[in-house]
């Protein structure tokens, strides 16, 4: 019964306004009914007028009726001159060095009408094996992986701020090339730890946390290191240095178990890792903070 409804079922082409049955329609998964606006009719006379004004021309080698574009200013088309390229040159004259030499010593490439490269394999590693090249092409893959770094840390700081409902009035370009700025800015070091920066360690730091209703804008981000991020948390700068004072100051300051009772009166575990911030601080000869 459901077949029969649908086969009854008329619809009216958007461009002669006829009502016609949905069998004088083209499918089409993406609408609603499963059809297209335009009747079959309509379509036809759209594309015959397309296809008229397009000129096309007979190839006098293969006798086919081709678009223009298959034709390079003469009456061969390109796949027909190609093969007669082929069949007609078995040596090649090299563009740099100037010898001829069978195919074999030049790659394929497409991009050329007789199917190889212009240059031969001799040439080409010669110039890959030159001191001024392999200079440009470190230079650019440097390049290449200092704006991927930027994005990727740039979409990161996005994506977590579309996800939290942070606010963010800035696009993936210009945050991308902000981050890049700040870290020459910082010549390569954390601002708090003054530890060097590398692209394993580093991240970007809220200076007011999200958890304490801070945003993703250019004033509130900066460069530091992974380890001062952790330990930092959600505290703010001046808490932070507070407790570090009040640790410089003490004496007995290689023993790092007797001092979690002290930190923990004011500030729990979940706040912040007095063990991984002490053992830190051991480790990097307690001149982590300028105070």
């Amino acid at each position: 019964m459901i077949f029969i409804y649908k086969m009854n079922m008329e619809k009216k082409c958007k461009k002669c306004h006829k009502k016609l049955s949905l069998e004088s329609f083209h499918k089409d998964s993406k609408s609603k009914d499963g059809h297209v606006n335009n009747c079959k009719a309509c379509v036809k006379e759209t594309t015959d007028k397309i296809n008229n004004n397009i000129p096309r021309i007979t190839c006098s080698i293969c006798f086919k009726t081709k678009w223009g574009k298959s034709f390079n200013n003469s009456n061969i088309c390109l796949s027909c001159e190609r093969k007669k390229i082929k069949i007609n040159s078995e040596k090649i004259t090299c563009k740099s060095c100037g010898l001829e030499l069978k195919t074999e010593n030049f790659t394929k490439n497409k991009n050329y009408l007789n199917g190889f490269s212009n240059k031969c394999k001799k040439c080409c590693s010669d110039e890959r094996n030159n001191d001024d090249f392999r200079a440009k092409n470190n230079i650019r893959v440097k390049a290449y992986y200092k704006k991927r770094f930027f994005y990727s840390r740039a979409r990161i700081i996005l994506n977590r701020s579309k996800k939290e409902g942070v606010e963010c009035n800035i696009p993936i370009k210009s945050l991308a090339i902000f981050l890049a700025k700040q870290w020459k800015k910082q010549k390569g070091y954390c601002l708090m730890s003054g530890d060097k920066l590398t692209r394993e360690n580093a991240v970007v730091d809220h200076i007011v946390a999200i958890t304490n209703n801070g945003n993703s804008n250019i004033d509130n981000l900066r460069w530091v290191t992974k380890d001062f991020n952790d330990i930092k948390g959600s505290l703010s700068d001046k808490k932070l240095n507070e407790l570090v004072l009040k640790l410089v100051k003490t004496s007995n300051i290689n023993y790092i178990d007797s001092f979690i009772s002290q930190f923990n009166e004011e500030l729990s575990d979940e706040d912040w890792n007095v063990t991984r911030f002490l053992t830190y601080l051991k480790l990097n000869n307690y001149y982590m903070f300028k105070i």
